[in-house]
């Protein structure tokens, strides 16, 4: 990490969302790590184990990326879904972000995989480090459908979240320059 610059930006620049080209190159050698799994917006109502504080951290925040790029898709700032798993900045920036994308004729496309490395939880603020993969999302113009841009494999990313209300939610979200 040593050298590398930070960016803070709404949802990232993850899938080129804001720009189209969110990092240099880099090539770093890291571990592989691994996908975390799908999950489902609502808890199952059989469920009588109580998870962790982490599990419950990296539940909510797999859930943000699957509510992110359905919500991208119509710029659907307002949506109930998205306003759970989003707190102030970061609320504010993808407020922000559709809106622009709105008057410009722009959407996102896609999903995205997390690829969590670590989540630490202290207290009621959570950070998560993720080697995020947007390459099959990004950026395309509504009128002609044309993909303008498309995120990277290694996104290197530094995810705050808060426990609001009861509610883990995303407050922050740093893209570090040269993948991870």
């Amino acid at each position: 990490m040593t050298g590398r610059l930070v960016r803070r930006v709404g949802a990232g620049c993850l899938a080129a969302t804001l720009l189209a080209a969110c990092r240099s190159g880099g090539s770093e050698a890291a571990p592989t790590p691994s996908p975390i799994a799908s999950v489902s917006s609502s808890p199952s109502p059989s469920a009588s184990v109580s998870k962790s504080p982490r599990d419950v951290v990296a539940a909510r925040y797999a859930e943000f990326w699957a509510v992110f790029w359905t919500a991208a898709a119509t710029n659907a700032a307002d949506d109930p879904r998205l306003l759970d798993l989003t707190t102030g900045a970061e609320r504010t920036k993808l407020d922000g972000i559709f809106s622009t994308r709105r008057t410009h004729g722009r959407s996102g496309y896609g999903t995205s995989t997390p690829h969590v490395r670590s989540i630490t939880v202290n207290g009621a603020v959570a950070t998560v480090v993720d080697c995020h993969d947007s390459s099959r999302a990004g950026v395309k113009d509504d009128a002609s459908g044309k993909r303008l841009t498309r995120g990277s494999a290694t996104e290197d990313i530094t995810v705050t979240m808060r426990l609001v209300n009861g509610r883990w939610r995303v407050s922050d979200i740093a893209v570090r320059t040269g993948g991870c």
